[in-house]
């Protein structure tokens, strides 16, 4: 039954009906599929789209997707979703996809672009460079971006190799500084890039150690010794994070006042050479390192004995707060403390008498002068207790009478803190000692003289206020020159410094030569040495030579005369 109604129109109808065999109209290809994504990976990109709306009669057999450039294709056998392998990252593409059926290939669809790529490369050429808590990172882009733009970095810290966990996320950027770091703790960073297609691997791992300026130097202590002062300290607790390089010495004539007077390496001594005797200096140090100079330590004091000082002469000078001369008897007018107490608590008095001998300390009156001291076999010691505050100068007179070689050490305890002075060559003239001390009423100050060498120890008068140092003169002649001939030639020289630089610094030494006993000229002038090598000479002829010492007074008399055969 064959029924036609009318859907629009006037009416309906039909014009023939035929029966018998006949093939049906031939497909036709399909139509374009409809190419809706793209997404690119490493060196690929995976394709999706939609089948066309019309297949042509005929189903579809296959769908081939094509790169341009290059032509890469994928082909499916009906899926609507393949990816296209073998592309160069960072190249743009373009990509379609037709469809095909037993008519054959429809038309090609929509065109998409994208570009393969995959993650960056590790950065390159990290550079830590520490500091004073902190640690600033460079480094240079990865050589490769993987074939997109790098979009930022990541940043891992941890403190043990291996161990990092992210630090930062930063963008374009190419530096980083690391804060709040602890100084002496090794750090260790690496760096990854980003782009769009995720994380990179990291760089070399880097290690870094912020450090800043050390602490101060603790313990200093200076000695003062004819013509210099010998400081020493110890290393700080801390040394900031990095090595002690060296050290730096301030030297002032008053308390706070020091300016930098020299640079050592990583030592704990100096010896200032250039102290004039009879003056006292205040020093401090500084440690240096990477990071900078640290904290000064304490000041301490250190006076160059004067060797000799105007002798036994302390009127007009020193005395004026108080004195006690150690030739007393029964005496009470060679002893005036106003504000404290003197107990001997080691030490034998040996009360002398009166001489004329000017080494010897004059009375208070100044019409005679008395020979005493307190001495011992190897020390002396005595206390001075204050009534009331004092602020002013301790000073010390000792004199070697008999000339037997003694060498003392004078330390002066002023509470918790103490000064020393070294009496290294002999005293047969008289050294007179400086301290500079504070102190609170019912305070104390310990005098304290070990032996060193010589028979014995001892200290001859205490004195209290201050006073102008003496005068200066030229130096006593140096000793115990000995001249011996020399290998392959000439002859060598070497003597002994002089007792005493009598207040100015010894600058240097004539050499003077003759073959003649008594006589003799100009040689050369060294600086302040021990030792000459003459090498202009003759062979087996004998010379005769004479040392003399110059300080900025003068030159001092001769030394002993010695005499060698040139080689």
């Amino acid at each position: 039954t064959i029924t036609a109604d009318k859907l629009a129109g006037a009416n309906v109808l039909f014009h023939g009906l035929f029966l018998g065999e006949g093939a049906p109209p031939p497909p036709s290809a399909p139509g374009a599929p409809t190419l809706v994504s793209a997404n690119p990976a490493d060196g690929q990109v995976a394709l999706s789209w939609i089948a066309p709306s019309s297949d042509g009669g005929s189903s579809i057999t296959s769908y081939t997707a094509t790169a341009t450039p290059e032509g890469a294709t994928c082909v499916t056998t009906g899926a609507t979703a393949c990816t296209i392998t073998g592309l160069a990252n960072g190249t743009a593409y373009s990509f379609s996809v037709v469809a095909a059926n037993a008519a054959g290939l429809g038309p090609a669809s929509n065109a998409l672009e994208a570009t393969p790529r995959t993650v960056p490369g590790a950065p390159q050429g990290i550079v830590a460079s520490p500091g004073n808590t902190v640690v600033g990172l460079s480094w240079e882009a990865p050589s490769s971006d993987g074939g997109a733009p790098v979009t930022g970095y990541k940043v891992y810290r941890g403190t043990s190799p291996g161990t990092g966990t992210l630090r930062a996320t930063l963008g374009t950027v190419l530096s980083y500084s690391d804060t709040s770091l602890t100084n002496g703790t090794t750090y260790y960073y690496t760096i990854r890039a980003l782009n769009p297609a995720g994380e990179g691997p990291s760089s070399a791992e880097t290690p870094a150690k912020p450090f800043g300026p050390p602490g101060a130097p603790r313990s200093p202590v200076a000695v003062g010794r004819p013509g210099s002062v010998a400081i020493g300290w110890t290393a700080p607790l801390s040394d900031g994070g990095a090595s002690v390089s060296g050290y730096r010495i301030q030297r002032g004539e008053a308390p706070g006042a020091g300016t930098e007077i020299a640079t050592v390496g990583n030592v704990l001594s100096y010896t200032d050479a250039t102290a004039v005797d009879g003056t006292t200096y205040y020093y401090t140090v500084s440690a240096v390192n990477a990071g900078g100079e640290g904290a000064r330590s304490i000041a301490v004091a250190g006076t160059p004995p004067e060797i000799p000082g105007v002798e036994g002469d302390w009127l007009g000078r020193y005395g004026s707060a108080g004195y006690a001369m150690f030739a007393w008897t029964s005496s009470a007018d060679l002893v005036l403390l106003p504000t404290a107490t003197l107990t001997i608590e080691r030490g034998a008095r040996s009360a002398g008498g009166v001489t004329a001998e000017t080494r010897a300390l004059r009375s208070p009156d100044g019409s005679s002068r008395r020979i005493g001291a307190i001495y011992d076999k190897t020390r002396v010691r005595f206390r001075l207790d204050f009534t009331s505050a004092y602020s002013g100068f301790l000073h010390i007179y000792a004199v070697d009478w008999a000339t037997i070689d003694r060498r003392e050490r004078i330390t002066v305890m002023n509470g918790a803190s103490g000064q020393a002075t070294e009496l290294l060559t002999a005293f047969p003239q008289g050294a007179w000692l400086h301290y500079p001390i504070t102190v609170a009423a019912g305070g104390r100050v310990t005098i304290t003289a070990d032996k060193l060498a010589g028979a014995n120890v001892l200290l001859n008068g205490v004195f209290l206020g201050d006073g102008a140092a003496p005068p200066q003169t030229a130096p006593s002649a140096p000793r115990n020159l000995a001249a011996a001939a020399a290998s392959p030639k000439g002859v060598n020289l070497t003597w002994t410094a002089p007792i005493t630089n009598s207040g100015s610094l010894i600058i240097g030494y004539q050499i003077y030569r003759s073959t003649a006993s008594g006589a003799g000229v100009l040689l050369t002038t060294v600086g302040d040495v021990l030792t000459y090598r003459d090498a202009a000479t003759q062979k087996n002829v004998r010379y005769y030579y004479k040392v003399v010492a110059v300080n900025a007074i003068g030159a001092s008399a001769f030394s002993n005369e010695a005499t060698a055969v040139a080689r």
